[in-house]
C-alpha cells in the first residue's frame, strides 16, 4: 500500500493490472463528529417467503467525520453496520506523528441523531500499518483489519484486530486482541478485507502465496476461543481455490452468513479473459471450519478481460453479490440465487444490476451489500451534475415475481457533495439504513480526509440538507 498518483488514471482507465503493483483501493483513485445523514429470472420456488418490503423513500440522515481528522486520512475507505452502530476505518490516519498508522471510528446513534462515541486504534500501531484497510461488525464486536502490518521479518504480512464493547458502553480503546497467520510472510497483506459472524471470523489475504503462486491469495478464518477472544495466530482455516493461479487475489474482498464464506478474486483468468475476475463459495462442514477448497466458483457468462469480478462480494442468505466495477463499462453487480440443490459452479447469473444512468468509467459495483430484498451499489466515479467522481450509490429492490435483470429503484447522492468525493468506495446495509464510505471528500481545507453518508429509508433526514434522491419509475 504505498501512493503512487498516477494509479488512479491507471484504474479510470481500467490498465491491466499486476501483483507486483497491488495498491490500496484508496490509492487506486482518480487522483469525527455527525454532522446531522440472459440467465432466467429466480424461479418462485426458491423466494423466500416474504413478500418484499420495497421502502417508498430514502433520505439524507447524517454525514460523519472525524474531529481530530486530518488531510489524507481517508475517512470512508472502509464502512460496516451492525443495528445502531457503524464503523468507519481511516488507514491512511496519523496516530501520535506515524503516518498510515490508520484508525477506526464507532458512531451511534442516540435520539439526538448520530455521534462519534470510540477511535480505536492498534496498540502496537505503526506506521504505513494501513489499520482500517477493512472493517466489520456483529452485535458488539468489530474486526479491524491492518494488511499493511510487519509480522518480525516479514514487510506487510498484515494483521486483524478484534475489539469487544465494554460494559459502559464504546470509548477510545486499543484492541482485545489481534489475529495474524501462523503461516505468515510477507506481502500477504492479510487484513485487505472482514468478514464477522457470530463466533467466526474471516479474513482475506489477498497477496498470500500458494505454493509458488505468489498474489494467489486465501481467507484465513479464525473461531472465537470458549473463554473469548485473545490474541493468536492459530487459525481453523485456510480457504484457497482449486484452479487457483498467481496473481488471483483471492481474499481481496470477503462476506460471511452463517456457515458460508464467499470471496473474490478480482484479477482471477476465466478462459483467455485476464483479469475477469471470479468469487469463491466456501461451506463449512458440519463440525467446523477446516482448511478446504470451494463449494462453487462464480463467474460471469457474459464477462470480459478486465472486468474485475469479485472486487467487492456480500451475501445474506440465500443471495450472492459480486461487483464488476469494469463491467460493460459503467460497471455491474451481478446476483446469483443459491440453488435448490446447493451452490455449485455456475456463470449462469440470477440477475445484472445496472444503473439506467451510467456512464464509462462509473465503476458501478465498487463497494456492495444486500440486505433482505434489498441490495446496495457504490459506483464511486460517478459524475453528479458537474462534479466528476463525485460518486453515487444506487438501490435495487427485488420485484414480486422475484429477482431478475433490471436498473435501480433508487439513486442517492450526497446533497453539497463535491468533485473526486468518491461515494461509493464503500457500503453497508443494514435494515432501514445504508451508510456509504465517500473516501476522497475534502473536509473544510482538509483535501481527502474523507467522510461517510447515512441515509435512512422513510424516515425524515436529521438535519443538514435532504439527499439527492432519484426515483426509477
Amino acid at each position: 500500500m504505498y501512493r503512487v498518483l498516477i494509479l488512479p488514471v491507471l484504474l479510470f482507465v481500467f490498465l491491466p493490472w499486476s501483483p507486483a503493483d497491488r495498491t490500496s483501493r484508496a490509492q487506486e483513485r482518480a487522483g469525527g463528529t455527525a454532522e446531522q445523514g440472459n440467465t432466467p429470472p429466480l424461479r418462485q420456488e426458491d423466494q423466500p417467503t416474504r413478500k418484499p418490503e420495497v421502502m417508498s423513500n430514502w433520505v439524507y440522515a447524517a454525514k460523519l467525520i472525524a474531529s481530530d481528522g486530518r488531510q489524507n486520512d481517508e475517512l470512508g475507505y472502509s464502512v460496516a453496520i451492525s443495528g445502531n452502530t457503524i464503523v468507519v476505518g481511516a488507514p491512511y490516519a496519523t496516530v501520535n506523528s506515524r503516518y498510515a498508522q490508520g484508525a477506526a471510528y464507532v458512531f451511534v446513534k442516540s435520539p439526538n441523531g448520530w455521534v462519534r462515541r470510540a477511535k480505536l486504534t492498534a496498540s502496537d500501531g505503526a506506521g504505513n500499518a494501513f489499520f482500517g484497510s477493512a472493517v466489520s461488525i456483529n452485535g458488539d464486536t468489530v474486526v479491524v483489519g491492518a494488511n499493511g502490518v510487519n509480522i518480525k521479518t516479514d514487510l506487510h504480512a498484515g494483521a486483524a484486530y478484534v475489539f469487544v464493547k465494554p460494559p459502559s458502553g464504546w470509548a477510545n480503546m486499543t484492541q482485545t486482541a489481534k489475529l495474524t497467520a501462523a503461516d505468515e510472510a510477507a506481502k500477504a497483506y492479510l487484513g485487505s478485507s472482514i468478514a464477522i459472524g457470530g463466533n467466526t471470523v474471516a479474513v482475506g489475504a489477498d497477496g498470500a502465496a500458494v505454493g509458488s503462486n505468489e498474489f494467489q491469495g486465501a481467507v484465513y478464518v479464525f473461531a472465537k476461543p470458549a473463554k473469548g477472544w485473545a490474541t493468536t495466530s492459530k487459525f481453523a482455516a485456510k480457504l484457497t481455490a482449486s484452479d487457483g493461479a498467481r496473481g488471483d487475489q483471492l481474499g481481496y474482498s470477503v462476506s460471511m452468513h452463517g456457515n458460508t464464506i464467499v470471496a473474490g478474486a478480482r484479477s482471477a483468468s476465466v478462459g483467455s479473459n485476464v483479469r475477469q475476475g471470479a468469487a469463491y463459495v466456501f461451506v463449512a462442514p458440519e463440525n467446523g471450519w477446516v482448511s478446504d477448497k470451494e463449494a462453487a466458483k462464480l463467474t460471469a457468462s457474459d464477462g470480459a478481460k478486465d472486468d474485475h469480478f469479485g472486487y467487492a462480494v456480500a451475501i445474506d442468505g440465500d443471495i450472492v453479490v459480486v461487483g464488476a466495477p469494469a463491467a460493460n463499462s459503467p460497471g455491474t453487480a451481478y446476483l446469483f440465487a443459491k440453488p435448490a440443490g446447493g451452490w455449485s459452479n455456475t456463470a449462469a447469473f440470477t440477475a445484472r444490476l445496472t444503473a439506467s444512468d451510467g456512464t464509462k468509467g462509473d465503476q458501478l459495483g465498487y463497494s456492495v451489500s444486500v440486505n433482505g430484498d434489498t441490495v446496495v451499489g457504490g459506483a464511486r466515479s460517478a459524475k453528479v451534475d458537474a462534479n466528476a467522481r463525485q460518486g453515487a450509490m444506487y438501490v435495487f429492490t427485488k420485484p414480486e415475481g422475484g429477482w431478475t435483470h433490471q436498473t435501480q429503484r433508487f439513486k442517492l447522492t450526497a446533497s453539497g457533495g463535491g468533485p473526486e468525493d468518491g461515494l461509493g468506495s464503500a457500503v453497508g446495509i443494514t435494515g432501514h439504513t445504508i451508510v456509504a464510505g465517500a473516501v476522497d471528500a475534502r473536509v473544510g481545507s482538509k483535501k481527502y480526509q474523507g467522510a461517510a453518508y447515512v441515509f435512512s429509508a422513510g424516515a425524515p433526514h436529521q438535519a443538514g440538507k435532504p439527499a439527492a434522491v432519484s426515483k426509477q419509475k
